[in-house]
């Protein structure tokens, strides 16, 4: 066992000062010491080696760098999981935003019931979604209703104007009918082409989606117009590739391809050309209906895609203003658009689909694939 002897020279009663020891093999050894003065009057000395301060600094740094690590994986195991909920949270949104954005008010956010801060953002998101329903369901309720009310009496005026043209003596009347009945039949197209639009704008028309391919319906509408362009002078063309697979409403496509034909007989045939083409690019597949008028300036495309506008105000030309629009909201309902673009001269219409990927099989009518 070794001895020490210290040197306390200068030693303070009370405080604790480093002193030099021997440990009598002529080593010296740091120490701490403190000496305390007893009752008694015996002194109490305290000392500590202070030799072993690097292993606890070493032990204290470990410590702080081990606590250190730690608190970081902790933080980010927390901030990933944190992370994680949140990216929940957005995708439950943004998905309702794009049922809401197609028109699909049907799909609803899951719920566990668990009142947490993702189970309460499905829940208001679900009771939005039932209040645009609701709203979209009694604006629907309400249009049709209008629409069958207005329907009914402009029908019966017709059918009461063609038996009085029929069974009047007087010659003026007869001549007169014939203009009244047009005014008729055209207010009862804006009624349909009106209500057409808001049920595609209301998502309505989907359950009817097919996979068709729109050289099919290209091909026949050139067939039913071609002798209206051969009677007017109008050199009208087809351009079409087949396979132009599409899943859409067969009716409604249909309908918004005549819209832009018949456009362009009433505003391009002074061009005496209107071109119909259809192609694929890319994933899409774009049908054009291009006339060589006077076109639509740029600053006016916009305007004459929304319900009842038109490009004259003084409203010259036969029409109604809701033919581009109603084009418009068949595009949107098929997730597509329509473009409209100069065609130097003339205007250049191009109604924009989705395409669905095919193989052909022996005989068969071809089958999606999914993508």
């Amino acid at each position: 066992m070794k001895r020490f002897s210290f040197l306390l020279a200068g030693a303070v009663l009370g405080m604790a000062m480093p002193v030099a020891a021997h440990d009598g093999e002529g080593q010296t050894h740091a120490h701490r010491v403190a000496v305390t003065q007893l009752p008694n009057g015996y002194r109490l000395l305290v000392s500590g080696l202070l030799d072993d301060r690097d292993d606890v600094r070493f032990a204290l740094w470990r410590a702080i760098l081990g606590a250190l690590l730690l608190a970081v994986l902790l933080a980010i195991g927390g901030s990933l999981a944190i992370r994680r909920h949140l990216n929940r949270m957005v995708e439950v949104v943004a998905r309702a935003a794009n049922n809401i954005a197609d028109g699909n008010l049907t799909r609803r956010p899951p719920r566990d019931f668990s009142a947490d801060p993702l189970d309460r953002v499905s829940a208001s998101l679900n009771r939005i979604l039932e209040r645009i329903e609701a709203l979209i369901e009694e604006n629907r309720t309400m249009t049709d209703a209008l629409a069958h009310d207005l329907r009914s009496p402009l029908t019966r005026i017709s059918a009461n104007l063609d038996h009085a043209a029929n069974n009047s003596a007087s010659k003026d009347l007869q001549d007169s009918i014939p203009s009244i009945e047009q005014e008729v039949a055209l207010m009862l197209r804006m009624i349909d082409d009106t209500l057409e639009i808001s049920r595609a704008k209301a998502g309505m028309g989907r359950e009817n989606f097919e996979f068709i391919d729109l050289a099919e319906i290209l091909e026949s509408l050139h067939e039913m117009y071609l002798p209206l362009a051969e009677m007017q002078g109008v050199a009208l063309t087809l351009d079409c590739e087949r396979g132009l697979m599409v899943h859409c409403n067969k009716g409604l496509v249909a309908r918004s391809i005549a819209n832009l034909i018949d456009n362009a007989f009433k505003h391009g045939m002074c061009g005496k050309e209107i071109a119909l083409s259809g192609h694929a690019e890319g994933m899409q597949v774009v049908v054009s209906v291009a006339d060589r008028g006077k076109g639509i300036p740029v600053e006016r495309y916009a305007d004459v895609m929304q319900k009842f506008r038109r490009l004259s105000s003084a409203r010259t030309l036969p029409g109604m203003g809701v033919g581009l629009a109603l084009v418009t909201a068949i595009a949107k309902l098929h997730n597509g658009e329509l473009q409209l673009d100069d065609n130097r001269p003339g205007l250049v219409a191009r109604l924009i689909l989705k395409a669905v990927p095919i193989e052909h099989g022996a005989g068969d009518w071809p089958k999606a694939v999914p993508a």
